[in-house]
């Protein structure tokens, strides 16, 4: 129970994406059903649900970063280390079960969910997050390095299963699992 004048947690979380360090990078969200490479999975909702939801301009880490194709592309520019974009949208836990894709144009790259409302560097201590990165099969689990995840290479395709329901997370490359019911905390 909260106490008198206190605020109940953020249970909100973003899409995030960012570089892995002096290396350009590209990569496109597919959050609407017209932009999906796979069906929507039965039961899920793609991200947008309507809304404007692709990466936020006004939400960036780092002076490198360009956000283009009304906010699907996000683009980092130079070699400077840890630039990153967070979604412009958020969904919180208990509101539904999401589907979104991201399709990389160059494999170097971190991507997860966070509980973190604005952009930062990579490179931070994210304890609120889940993240995976492109070169490894391990992955952060709110802070700790955690096996299973898989590499990807230019053109593959991330779906990702967000089910804020019952509160996990199911990642898919190419259409076919590689980690499923990952625990979202609240």
């Amino acid at each position: 129970m909260l106490s008198q004048g206190a605020s109940a947690p953020d249970t909100s979380y973003w899409l995030f994406v960012g570089d892995a360090g002096g290396q350009i990078t590209r990569v496109r969200m597919n959050a609407d059903v017209g932009d999906f490479t796979y069906s929507v999975p039965s039961g899920y909702t793609q991200w947008s649900q309507g809304s404007t939801v692709n990466f936020d301009a006004n939400n960036k880490y780092g002076g490198e970063t360009s956000i283009q194709e009304s906010g699907a592309l996000f683009t980092k520019t130079s070699g400077n280390f840890y630039n990153a974009a967070w979604s412009g949208t958020s969904r919180a836990i208990g509101d539904n079960k999401f589907y979104l894709e991201l399709e990389f144009l160059n494999a170097d790259l971190q991507y997860g969910i966070t509980k973190n409302s604005t952009a930062q560097s990579l490179s931070a201590n994210l304890n609120e997050s889940i993240t995976f990165y492109s070169w490894s099969t391990n992955y952060n689990n709110y802070g700790t390095s955690t096996s299973g995840s898989s590499t990807l290479s230019t053109n593959d395709v991330v779906g990702m299963r967000i089910d804020l329901v019952n509160k996990t997370l199911s990642m898919y490359k190419n259409n076919s699992a590689f980690l499923t019911g990952i625990s979202i905390a609240e």
